[in-house]
């Protein structure tokens, strides 16, 4: 059901299932709402709070942060992706005060018809996925993640392959490395076959990521949130203050290196 669910997604223009039943929730809701108003908010990718109530906090490991984590532990030394290719996040209060500010603004009209709200930073704020591990290669630089001996664990720059095949090959180099570094250390054999047996998951790990990932690590679509900044022109100077989603005033650097990572460290990681 899964395969037959993604090939029938592609074939429509979907990367995924995911994608593709939203996209059918969607169509169902305009075809059968007749005259009840309908109010559609669509973040893009969200990740964790910017500002209130509590800065950082994010609940799960998902999104980019299995990326950004990986990375942090110097398990992920490259990827697949483009990386001039923009990755569109919002944080998560940003999301909720948008939805807010729709209610109050659709909830009383009742007039029928379809609107939707895109909330998302592309055309806003642009965000590249070169800038992104620049940020976490300087934050994990500066306040490096320890391994279980206590050890700081250090992080190169983050490597970018274009194709799978580079990708494949780069993956496949390292575990042959570390298979050969493993058959020259004098380990019991049976030690040896797990440590080989964990590389092989690990390499399998690597390329279910990249499989996952690669329709978003060169995405080309910029989704157009005219009508979120015209809601947002709409609040009063309070409103703005109070519940406000300005996605132009975010400086990306602070967000990452002083919000979002130490916020998954906190919350995710527990530390």
């Amino acid at each position: 059901m899964r395969d037959l669910g993604e090939e029938r997604a592609k074939a429509y223009g979907w990367q995924n299932t995911y994608v593709f039943t939203k996209a059918m929730g969607e169509t169902m809701l305009d075809v059968m709402r007749g005259d009840i108003p309908v109010v559609i908010v669509r973040p893009s990718v969200i990740e964790s709070i910017s500002n209130e109530p509590l800065p950082g906090w994010i609940q799960g490991n998902r999104m980019l942060d299995p990326l950004i984590l990986s990375y942090g532990k110097g398990q992920l030394p490259g990827f697949l992706l483009d990386p001039q290719a923009v990755i569109d996040v919002v944080p998560a209060d940003m999301v909720v005060n948008t939805t807010l500010a729709a209610m109050a603004k659709h909830g009383k009209a009742a007039k029928p018809g379809l609107i939707i709200y895109h909330v998302s930073s592309v055309m806003a704020n642009p965000l590249v996925l070169d800038d992104l591990f620049h940020y976490s290669h300087e934050h994990f630089t500066n306040s490096a993640l320890l391994d279980t001996r206590g050890n700081r664990i250090k992080v190169g720059r983050m490597r970018y392959f274009g194709s799978a095949e580079d990708f494949s090959s780069y993956i496949q180099d390292i575990i042959r490395r570390e298979l050969l570094d493993a058959a020259a250390d004098p380990t019991p054999p049976i030690l040896s076959k797990r440590l080989e047996t964990r590389r092989r998951k690990k390499a399998d790990h690597f390329f279910h990521l990249a499989k996952i990932y690669e329709p978003y690590m060169f995405y080309k679509a910029w989704f157009d949130n005219s009508n979120t900044e015209s809601l947002m022109e709409e609040m009063s100077i309070e409103e703005e203050r109070r519940f406000g989603f300005n996605l132009r005033k975010i400086e990306w650097e602070d967000y990452f290196l002083n919000v979002h990572i130490p916020g998954l460290r906190r919350h995710v990681l527990r530390k």
